[in-house]
């Protein structure tokens, strides 16, 4: 397992590399200057080339990327150019945030996603499995900001039951965080559960079909029985990989949600420095989400060889 592990991370480091490169070329090539836009439309043009040659912005590409990327190996991920504080600082801060609406949004869609593809495997080719198909088609139809803005417009402005906007820290009022958190989270996790629920009621299906459930029915047990104690271990599997996938689906979502509901968060980070042209910012920000999707990513491999010890981790 170790030397599995060793190995995942060893592979990502190209990953990781071949990511950066290509943030550090893509936010240069955006139209803007960022000294521009921090200073105004007013300021002279002498003190525009200082400040250029002061965060380095008047060297080669190149140059800037292999002395960033010395920095970075170092610890130091820059220094934002429009709020001069450390970008390793502001994720670190912002950090907390994305974490709690990501792993808030995983357990809604988890619960709004199993029990129902469940019903639907169990009652297949019934009026059950009909709805949920029809329901798991609409939430992976529709778009999740556009969900979390009907969520926003129902719940908060005609019913005044959740904040529409804002964000109270975890340990300062557990209450008021779930209040906030609630539908920017939901916004996130209806396309995800519809998306685990058709997965996880082919996979059902799948095992289903298997020697050892009819073997268990033979046995004379029951229908939960069978689906708890045999069969829904075995599905869950191929489900831990899209949940994998739909991680990295999630992180790029919150950039939208957390500007929707305006939470302090990486996403409202990345966004508000891909708008003021702010490059450290961005690049910092760019690297930890690939960080972040990397490990939760070598989680989930970690995670097979522990929901079903016939899967052994190697390294090839």
């Amino acid at each position: 397992m170790t030397r599995y592990i060793v190995h995942r991370l060893l592979v990502a480091i190209p990953v990781v590399f071949g990511v950066s490169l290509f943030t550090f070329g893509l936010v240069r090539w955006i139209p803007g200057d960022p000294i521009l836009v921090m200073l105004g439309p007013d300021v002279i043009g002498a003190d525009v080339e200082g400040i250029r040659r002061l965060y380095g912005l008047d060297r080669p590409w190149p140059v800037q990327y292999v002395e960033w990327l010395t920095n970075v190996l170092r610890g130091d991920l820059g220094q934002s150019i429009r709020t001069r504080m450390p970008v390793g600082q502001s994720i670190l801060q912002r950090l907390p945030v994305t974490i709690e609406l990501t792993t808030l949004s995983l357990l809604l869609g988890l619960i709004l996603g199993i029990p129902p593809a469940i019903l639907a495997a169990t009652h297949r080719g019934k009026v059950t499995d009909a709805v949920v198909g029809v329901i798991s088609l609409l939430g992976i139809s529709v778009p999740g900001f556009w969900l979390a803005i009907l969520l926003m417009l129902l719940f908060s402005l005609h019913l005044r039951l959740l904040p529409s906007i804002g964000y109270v820290p975890l340990h300062e009022n557990a209450a008021g965080n779930l209040r906030h958190l609630l539908l920017p989270a939901l916004g996130l996790a209806l396309p995800l559960g519809a998306t685990i629920m058709r997965f996880m009621r082919s996979s059902l299906l799948e095992v289903f079909g298997q020697d050892y459930i009819r073997t268990a029915r033979a046995k004379g047990l029951t229908q939960t029985k069978t689906v708890l104690k045999h069969a829904l271990r075995n599905a869950l599997i191929p489900v831990i990989t899209v949940i994998g996938i739909q991680v990295g689906r999630l992180l790029g979502g919150a950039v939208i949600i957390e500007q929707i509901f305006a939470l302090p968060g990486l996403g409202r980070l990345v966004f508000d420095g891909i708008s003021t042209r702010d490059y450290p910012v961005v690049q910092g920000t760019v690297l930890a989400f690939t960080v972040i999707f990397i490990l939760i990513n070598l989680l989930v491999d970690v995670l097979y060889s522990v929901i079903d010890p016939r899967i052994r981790l190697t390294a090839r």
